[in-house]
Formats: C-alpha cells, sequence, structure tokens
C-alpha cells in the first residue's frame, strides 16, 4: 500500500479556511473597532437622554462623565455592542468564499478532562484574588 502525499497536501489544503491576510485583517478590524466605539458612544447618549430632561449642556456632559460608573449605562452598551459586533464580524467572514464559520474562527469542542482542568484553575484563580482582597482589606466583589 503506497501513500500519496500530493493527494494529502491537496486534502489539508481544502480543509483550510481562506483568511483575509494581514492587511485585510488590520483594516477589517480598525473598521470593526470604530463601529464599536460609535456603537458606545450612541447608546450612551440615547440613553441618557431618555433618563431625564437636561436644562443645559453642562448637565448633559456632566451626566455623560458620570456614565462611566454607571452601571445601567455600561451593561445596556456592552449589551448593544456585543450583539452587533459580533453580527458585523460573522457578516465579514461571510464575505469570504466558502467560508464555514466554525473553521474559520477555529471552533472546535474540547474534551470533559479538559474543561473540568479549567474550570479548576478558574476556581483557584477566584479564590487567589478573593484572598489577596481580604488581605489588602477590600471588599470581596460578587
Amino acid at each position: 500500500m503506497t501513500v500519496n502525499h500530493d493527494h494529502i497536501t491537496k486534502e489539508l489544503e481544502i480543509s483550510q479556511p481562506t483568511h483575509w491576510g494581514f492587511w485585510g485583517t488590520l483594516l477589517w478590524g480598525l473598521l470593526i473597532a470604530f463601529v464599536f466605539v460609535v456603537l458606545q458612544a450612541i447608546s450612551m447618549i440615547i440613553i441618557l437622554l431618555t433618563q431625564k430632561r437636561y436644562s443645559s449642556s453642562s448637565e448633559l456632559e456632566q451626566a455623560f462623565v458620570s456614565a462611566a460608573t454607571d452601571g445601567f449605562v455600561l451593561s445596556v452598551s456592552t449589551f448593544v455592542t456585543t450583539i452587533l459586533c459580533t453580527g458585523l464580524v460573522i457578516g465579514i467572514i461571510k464575505l469570504k468564499k466558502d467560508t464555514v464559520l466554525k473553521e474559520y474562527l477555529g471552533i472546535r469542542p474540547v474534551t470533559f478532562t479538559t474543561m473540568l482542568l479549567w474550570i479548576g484553575i478558574l476556581a483557584v484563580y477566584i479564590v487567589l484574588a478573593n484572598m489577596i482582597a481580604l488581605a489588602l482589606g477590600r471588599p470581596i466583589v460578587p
């Protein structure tokens, strides 16, 4: 039985997803980053304008500055950008001919033991981080 190396190489080339290359990836990444920032700003402004009426531009400016610590504004902005930017990334991937999303993103299932290992590492990290916070006299954030 002989092994045909050309046939195996051709099969490997077929199964590899086509990528955008360096400049394409850089430019698409810059576009996604720009859209992300614009969506964050627009969603914050919409939330602030619908929460209450502002009598002056300085009040609106102060509300915009304080929005950086407002959990509700941050969470809504995060959800908006996550949903829309994820859709944008998927759309950009689908622009490339013959791409399979799972292959392009390298999404592969992990074994149960690997998952347990990483959950264990995460649990150890959480315990250590909380112990350090307590040692520094800081509250443990749930």
